[in-house]
């Protein structure tokens, strides 16, 4: 598999007239290691790039600004990590 990276942009949340957008860079990450055997470590390297929340259809600004990635914590980083499921995208 190649380990080219690609971008997408998924609505991990659509509920009640709250939206959350995020665009994100991926790709496949081959790792094989020795020692005591052979382990796969292989998988998605997923990296957010831009979310944007979005409420009755107006984006909500922080500062002015509708990404609001360099507001999150690291919590809050991976919560909307774990939403997001590569092996869909890919149709895997």
């Amino acid at each position: 598999m190649a380990n080219e990276t690609k971008t997408y942009t998924q609505t991990i949340i659509s509920e009640g007239g709250i939206e959350m957008l995020v665009t994100f860079d991926y790709y496949w990450n081959e790792q094989i290691e020795e020692g005591h055997g052979v382990h796969d470590l292989s998988g998605w390297n997923v990296n957010l790039t831009y979310v944007e929340l979005v409420v009755a259809g107006k984006t909500v600004k922080f500062n002015g600004e509708c990404n609001i990635l360099k507001y999150l914590e690291l919590p809050q980083y991976l919560a909307i990590l774990e939403e997001i499921n590569i092996d869909d995208i890919e149709g895997k």
